[in-house]
């Protein structure tokens, strides 16, 4: 048999060296900012013996995915355990020099330690990256090389970007990758870099040019929206810091959703959420990418929207919105409710369209936890309940985004998602309660939702309660209709997942939006006994016990550490 000796690893077998880049070419270079290394190439260097660090940390981080993985441990088993701490300390020990493939396995053991729960170690081996980045030069052109060579250079420099962007939260002292100092084009599809079709991609500097064909492709996509994304939360978390306020016309609230809409515009027709391209995706090991892109689109007009949420981080300032236009918070906070719901909904779809689906990206459980959050900040706090309509109009597709996260365990042991509904005995479909990892520091005492659970006050959902067909499913901010556009003949368009209510929920008053002042849902503001006098209240007026739960659990959410201890200084708590 032959086999591989890969820096200091005993003798493995090429066969399993070959399994394991099968599954890394199935499971892990589809995802978003993975594929920073060409197909050939990497098996080329197999067959020579060579950069035997990236291709140990690749099996590593590909292990988790195959079918002999062992799914309690965080690693995946303990042999990539033992080969990522293997890589690990060979990079320490060489960082006196620079190379690309150095570069890209520290980039590979970054999403690593994050899919193994070691946030901390992943947030300064990001860094590691970014200065390593910068050093190699790869935020300039070459132009003395060949295309395929430079665009392996910016592959590796936009993953950098990307990763930096998304951990960086808001908060300038945390990015590494300033926009300004990147000087290439955004990168090319995914088909012309594997086959090494030379095309010219834009720059983000000139994104209102077309590309050409070919040139567009999910992973540039991907960098445009964590670009908008960085932009949306600098905003969001430093409201004062800007001048003007957010309804007006040259306000950077206006830019954000200006830019989100020029993305939006500018989809090739292979990248719009349809039917028929949902078909063609889940045939590439691509379908997971092309939602988390959509995803992402739906869960950033949220983070804008949120200013006007109460008990939010981003929430504005107490009277912000003196002067504001009427209504203009109003929409705002409607908006935000119906992105939650859109996450939901693409969730509800793709089950319907796959049910055997597990998504591999990790930043899933993040969409189900924001949408969830919004929903039911805008039900049960920034809304009026009056009316017998708001008593048929509940959190629209809990199940489903459950279900998508429970299949998930199959591959993690740390979504912290998964692990605070199971702590309080919420059933999640295709999770082992009594085997699942919950860890964490136990509550002092128990609290009202602990008891509500032991006493079996939780029913189960009455028929279809997650129906969101009485929301109206356009954005009355950026007036943007949440379906595919009819001209395509998508069936979305027409389908009963997204099409707009017959009768629209009630947009209440400014006045009636918060009857209890300043009562936030607890772990983002507020204690138990404020959460107590929301949920009675609301409970005498609302028969909802489907959802009851996740209000308790919401109350701890934060508190319990759900991603464990965060590294010193660390932007909030990454472990979703």
């Amino acid at each position: 048999m032959v086999s591989v000796r890969l820096g200091g690893l005993r003798l493995i077998p090429r066969k399993e060296i070959n399994h394991l880049l099968d599954v890394f070419f199935t499971h892990v270079y589809p995802t978003l900012a993975s594929a920073i290394v060409r197909r050939g190439e990497l098996y080329a260097k197999v067959d020579q013996s060579s950069s035997s660090l990236l291709i140990k940390t690749i099996c590593a981080l590909s292990y988790r995915f195959s079918p002999t993985a062992d799914s309690s441990n965080p690693d995946g088993g303990s042999a990539p355990a033992r080969w990522a701490e293997e890589a690990k300390q060979t990079l320490m020990a060489g960082l006196n020099s620079f190379s690309t493939d150095k570069l890209a396995t520290l980039l590979y053991l970054t999403q690593h330690e994050v899919n193994s729960g070691r946030h901390g170690s992943a947030w300064l081996l990001m860094a590691m990256a970014a200065r390593m980045a910068f050093a190699l030069r790869l935020h300039y052109p070459a132009e003395d090389l060949g295309w395929t060579a430079q665009e392996s250079r910016r592959r590796l420099m936009w993953a950098v970007f990307s990763a930096d962007k998304f951990g960086f939260a808001g908060l300038q002292e945390f990015t590494l990758c300033p926009i300004e100092s990147l000087r290439i084009p955004l990168p090319a599809s995914n088909h012309n870099f594997n086959l090494g079709i030379p095309v010219v991609n834009r720059t983000l500097s000139t994104i209102g040019l077309e590309p050409e064909p070919g040139a567009d492709g999910i992973l540039s996509r991907h960098v445009w929206l964590m670009y908008i994304r960085s932009e949306v939360l600098r905003y969001v978390k430093h409201l004062d810091a800007f001048p003007g306020k957010a309804w007006d016309n040259d306000s950077p609230f206006s830019a954000c959703l200006a830019q989100l809409r020029r993305w939006k515009e500018t989809l090739p027709p292979e990248l719009e959420l349809t039917t028929p391209n949902l078909y063609v995706w889940q045939g590439t090991h691509e379908l997971g990418p092309f939602l988390t892109l959509h995803l992402f689109y739906d869960q950033i007009h949220g983070d804008l929207y949120r200013i006007a949420m109460p008990g939010f981080p981003e929430s504005a300032p107490a009277g912000y919105f003196d002067g504001c236009p009427p209504g203009w918070p109003t929409k705002l906070r409607y908006a935000c409710y119906v992105r939650a719901c859109s996450i939901a909904e693409r969730f509800k779809l793709v089950e319907d369209l796959f049910p055997e689906l597990v998504m591999c990206e990790k930043t899933t459980s993040l969409f189900v936890y924001e949408s969830i959050r919004n929903q039911l900040q805008y039900l049960f706090v920034a809304k009026d309940t009056e009316g017998p309509q708001t008593q048929t109009t509940t959190t629209a597709g809990f199940e489903a985004m459950l279900r998508a996260i429970g299949k998930m365990t199959k591959y993690y042991t740390d979504i912290g998602t998964v692990r605070m509904l199971v702590r309080h005995n919420y059933p999640i479909e295709g999770v082992d309660i009594a085997a699942f990892p919950v860890g964490g520091p136990v509550l002092s005492r128990m609290h009202w939702m602990r008891r509500h659970l032991r006493q079996g006050g939780f029913e189960q959902p009455r028929s279809d309660p997650f129906s969101c067909s009485n929301v109206d499913a356009i954005d009355p901010v950026a007036n943007e209709p949440l379906v595919a556009s009819p001209a395509r003949a998508d069936p979305l368009a027409s389908s009963a997942y997204l099409q707009p209510a017959i009768s629209p929920m009630p947009q209440p008053s400014d006045e009636a939006l918060n009857p209890f002042g300043d009562i936030t849902l607890p772990g983002f503001g507020s204690d138990e006994n404020a959460l107590d006098t929301l949920w009675e209240t609301y409970n005498a007026q609302m028969e909802m016990p489907e959802i009851s739960p996740f209000l308790g659990i919401l109350q701890r959410w934060d508190a319990e550490a759900i991603s464990g201890d965060p590294a010193p200084g660390a932007p909030g708590a990454p472990g979703f």
